[in-house]
C-alpha cells in the first residue's frame, strides 16, 4: 500500500534508464485504401500482402490460424485493431546529441 509521495517518485525513479542504455524505435501506421472505390481494405488482402512477404523471409505472427503480422530482425509489421497496419523498427542506440537535435527539428 501507498503511504506517502516519496514511494511513488521512488517507484518512477527507479525505471530511470542510464543515458547508455537509451533506445529508440519508430513506428508508422498506415491506413490501407482500395484505388478504385477509396474505401479501406478488408482482411483478405491484407492476408494477401502478408503472404507476398513471407517471400522475402518475414515470419508470420499467427493468432490461432489468422495471420496478424510478420517479424524479421527485430522489425515489425502488424495488423492493429482498426485494421491499419503498424511498421514498427528494431529499437536503435540513441546518444544525448541525437536526442537534442530532435529537440531542434521539433522545436523549430
Amino acid at each position: 500500500m501507498i503511504k506517502s509521495k516519496e514511494q511513488i517518485i521512488e517507484y518512477f525513479k527507479s525505471g530511470i534508464k542510464q543515458t547508455n542504455n537509451f533506445r529508440i524505435g519508430i513506428e508508422h501506421e498506415k491506413f490501407l485504401f482500395d484505388n478504385h472505390n477509396n474505401k479501406r481494405i478488408g482482411y483478405s488482402k491484407i492476408k494477401e500482402m502478408f503472404a507476398a512477404l513471407l517471400e522475402f523471409g518475414w515470419n508470420p505472427i499467427l493468432e490461432k490460424d489468422n495471420i496478424i503480422g510478420l517479424n524479421k530482425g527485430g522489425k515489425n509489421i502488424t495488423l492493429e485493431p482498426g485494421n491499419q497496419i503498424e511498421l514498427s523498427g528494431e529499437n536503435l542506440t540513441i546518444y544525448m546529441k541525437h536526442v537534442l537535435s530532435l529537440k531542434i527539428i521539433y522545436l523549430s
